[in-house]
């Protein structure tokens, strides 16, 4: 073999070798540019995991403040529902003591009849005692 089929080998060694070395430094970035990826997708996965177990919390403090909130609004309905059983109680007592003072009123009327009557009756005995014991 001669010199120019040597140096022709050797150039196209060369440049195979050139070739490979962009090659590799193509798979070298293309390798870096899949960390720089997945190390952010991590950083993302890590806010994503946080916010996640952010809303469980949250969504247990509403579970919690609803069923507070549910136990309060049925002791209210409750203590409402007592308040008008003692309304009606006192609008049914009041009703009857009502009644009673017309009663009252009545034999009242009654009385005053009776003693009107006794004095009429005592007026002419009083004055025929006052003449018999002159």
């Amino acid at each position: 073999m001669g010199i120019t089929q040597q140096t022709a080998g050797i150039t196209k060694t060369s440049a195979s070798v050139e070739q490979m070395n962009r090659a590799i430094g193509s798979v070298a970035r293309g390798a870096q540019e899949q960390a720089n990826a997945i190390s952010m997708a991590s950083q993302v996965t890590s806010r994503i995991s946080v916010a996640i177990e952010q809303v469980a919390k949250n969504a247990e403090i509403v579970t919690q403040d609803s069923a507070k909130a549910a136990s309060h609004s049925r002791d209210g309905a409750k203590t409402v529902q007592e308040t008008i059983a003692g309304m009606e109680a006192i609008r049914s007592k009041v009703g009857l003591s009502a009644t009673k003072v017309e009663e009252m009123g009545t034999r009242s009327e009654e009385i005053g009849t009776i003693l009107e009557t006794i004095g009429r009756y005592r007026q002419p005995n009083q004055s025929a005692g006052i003449e018999c014991g002159h």
